[in-house]
């Protein structure tokens, strides 16, 4: 009788030692699959980082152009260069059309 439990209970450790280990083992592998993605979004998030800074240097340069660009110096000197000639009289304001002239047409 004692060696009948005696052997059941070394197939006991022999199974709980086998399972163990299996678990170990998926453990493991799913534990380097969670970091390899974890790696792989650091990654992106360091390349979506970059290129937003890139972004962000290309809108400020733009910014400094657009202000360069629309100064009232600039639109001036642009507008001799293409031929217009300065403004000597005053203008004349013409005044909005009104809701009765609109009606009589």
């Amino acid at each position: 009788m004692n060696g009948f439990k005696l052997k059941t209970s070394k197939k006991i450790y022999k199974n709980f030692l086998v399972l163990s280990f299996f678990l170990f083992v998926v453990a493991l592998v799913f534990q380097m699959r969670i970091a390899n993605k974890a790696v792989v979004k650091g990654k992106d998030f360091h390349r979506l980082y970059v290129k937003k800074k890139s972004l962000q240097k290309e809108i400020a340069y733009l910014s400094f152009k657009n202000s360069e660009l629309s100064a009232l110096s600039s639109v001036e000197s642009r507008a001799l260069e293409l031929g217009f000639m300065p403004l000597n009289d005053s203008l004349y304001v013409v005044p909005p059309v009104t809701l009765a002239v609109l009606n009589t047409q």
